[in-house]
């Protein structure tokens, strides 16, 4: 009956043949009489039937690619980050320019996890934003000098601080207003400060999440600074959810270390773009199998086309059992036994070991290094004077 009535909803089809197909699953375990996992797998059905149904009837046409469990996490992490980016509009200074860099950097990331339903991490980055934003996005004044602290038992927040006064005569107003995200006010004080400039005051906490700007007010003299109560996500990961966490992750490593490696390599050979693209493919569609086998292929051009070479000093760098045996020639003109440096990287992009050598009078170099290497791919990087080459490795 759903389907008849909402066939002509963006992708509404595409989402019941999926869960139909995940419907034959559990008649598959039930067969093999696997009745726990396909309880488990039932109990997760019904939720995501009932929490992607009701988001088509809320909102029909809220999202131009349907409804999955999946989607409806983006959409609210998405708005998540719009709640940051229309915060940093409403409250920018000049102050922040400095740190404006960081931030885009953070909301790309942010974006970029939301986008493979890496979830786990977007959660953490969110939270990442949020600190940053309350350390940079706030408005400093010499002439004032104050700090906020929360009191969990008495829910309530404190400000206490003390203002520049050239006169210690009488006491003189002051006026805090704490914003919302959006620019609205939540709510306002007044109150005044001692004949020495000092004051304290405290009011009822906030308490939805988010970010709050507490403007305090002296004079003409105006700063903020910036309240984090922090969102609890309560999202359950089950253990597919893990595995795709643990598969963006590489990926993401991956794209990082081809990037820093790769340098132009990276940048003109279509292929990258072309696996990569399928890698998303497959976070989007939550297909675990073909997210391993594109990151399989990811590796493999990696070691392929990524290498920097040079006619000059050519390098090898070849892993079997255990033993990792590199070599190379400089060509050069004096013929004299030179020192080496050679630094190996992991696909964390975390140096993993250094290694000095020395040429022959030829220019001819060989190192064996016998010690396990951690499944992945790795770079050998040789830098002679002004000259980098480098060559990888895959340890499957």
């Amino acid at each position: 009956m759903s389907l008849t009535k909402n066939r002509f909803l963006p992708n509404y089809i595409e989402f019941t043949e999926k869960f139909n197909e995940k419907i034959d699953d559990v008649r598959d375990l039930v067969i093999k009489n696997d009745l726990d996992q396909a309880d488990e797998l039932v109990r997760d059905l019904f939720g995501e039937w009932t929490l992607v149904s009701q988001a088509y009837v809320d909102d029909p046409y809220g999202s131009d690619v349907g409804y999955t469990v999946d989607e409806i996490k983006r959409i609210d992490f998405r708005k998540k980050l719009e709640a940051f980016s229309s915060m940093v509009s409403t409250f920018y200074n000049s102050e922040f320019s400095a740190h404006v860099d960081g931030y885009n950097e953070l909301m790309d990331d942010a974006y970029d996890l939301i986008d493979i339903a890496n979830f786990i991490d977007a959660e953490s980055k969110i939270l990442e934003i949020g600190d940053y934003l309350s350390k940079y996005l706030v408005l400093d004044n010499p002439k004032l000098i104050y700090d906020i602290s929360f009191d969990a038992e008495k829910d309530i927040w404190v400000i206490k601080g003390a203002t520049d006064k050239p006169v210690f005569d009488r006491r003189e107003n002051l006026y805090v207003t704490i914003y919302n995200m959006d620019g609205s006010t939540h709510s306002s004080l007044e109150f005044t400060d001692t004949k020495q400039g000092n004051f304290y005051t405290q009011w009822v906490a906030p308490t939805d999440p988010g970010l709050y700007v507490v403007m305090l007010q002296y004079q003409n003299s105006k700063a903020t600074q910036i309240v984090h109560v922090e969102d609890k996500i309560d999202y359950e990961s089950s253990k597919s959810d893990l595995n795709m966490v643990d598969l963006a992750r590489e990926f993401e490593e991956l794209e990082s270390f081809a990037k820093e490696f790769g340098g132009d390599n990276f940048d003109e050979n279509p292929r990258f773009a072309s696996v990569i693209n399928e890698i998303k493919f497959g976070f989007t569609d939550r297909n675990a199998e073909s997210v391993n086998d594109n990151l399989d292929e990811l590796k493999t051009i990696i070691e392929r086309y990524l290498p920097i070479r040079n006619p000059a000093a050519p390098i090898q760098a070849e892993y079997d059992g255990d033993k990792l045996v590199i070599s190379g020639r400089l060509y050069k003109i004096v013929q004299f036994s030179e020192d080496l440096f050679i630094d190996i990287y992991d696909q964390r992009g975390n140096l993993v070991d250094e290694i000095a050598l020395r040429d022959d009078s030829t220019g001819l170099f060989n190192e064996v290094i016998s010690k396990p290497f951690d499944s992945g791919v790795y770079v050998v990087q040789l830098q002679y004077h002004n000259l980098i080459v480098t060559d990888f490795f895959n340890v499957r």
